[in-house]
């Protein structure tokens, strides 16, 4: 959801489970009625992201129920690492 800091939780409509998008980091909007948890990046895109741990979302979601959400941590993949400051010169050595 773009814009997410301009969307009003009281607009968002009754449900088990909303899944608004991503941000940078998973979290949980408290105040909505049912579920509502920004799942987060699998991938690294940011240098600030250097060393954070990467998950995924799995929810569990039956009828008259409230869903469940569980984070699970990713093992695979490669880590985003950070080179050093000096990007105009790294860059100039690219082909």
């Amino acid at each position: 959801m773009g814009g997410a800091c301009t969307v009003r939780v009281a607009d968002l409509p009754r449900a088990q489970y909303i899944a608004p998008g991503h941000l940078h980091r998973p979290q949980t909007v408290r105040e909505a009625t049912g579920l509502c948890r920004y799942a987060a990046l699998p991938l690294a895109y940011g240098s600030f992201e250097t060393g954070r741990a990467k998950s995924v979302v799995v929810v569990d979601v039956e009828p008259w129920r409230p869903a469940e959400a569980r984070q699970v941590f990713l093992t695979a993949g490669r880590p985003l690492v950070r080179q050093g400051k000096d990007y105009p010169r790294l860059a100039a050595g690219w082909p």
